[in-house]
C-alpha cells in the first residue's frame, strides 16, 4: 500500500506547486456564495512547512 505525502517547504507567501489545481469561481455544487481564487492572499505556504488557507471578506463579493 502506497502513501501520498506532500511537503510545503516553499518560502513564506509563495504559491503551491503545479501539482495542485484550483476550482475557481462560484457555485461549486452547493450554491456557495463565496468566490474561490488561487491568489496568494488566500492560499500560500507559510515558510514553516505549512499550507495556509485564509478566507478574506471583500465586501461581500
Amino acid at each position: 500500500m502506497g502513501f501520498w505525502n506532500v511537503e510545503f517547504n516553499g518560502a513564506a507567501n509563495t504559491p503551491v506547486d503545479s501539482q495542485w489545481q484550483f476550482d475557481l469561481g462560484t457555485g461549486w455544487g452547493n450554491n456557495q456564495q463565496e468566490t474561490d481564487t488561487n491568489s496568494t492572499a488566500n492560499i500560500y505556504q507559510d515558510g514553516n512547512g505549512h499550507l495556509a488557507i485564509k478566507a478574506i471578506n471583500t465586501n461581500g463579493s
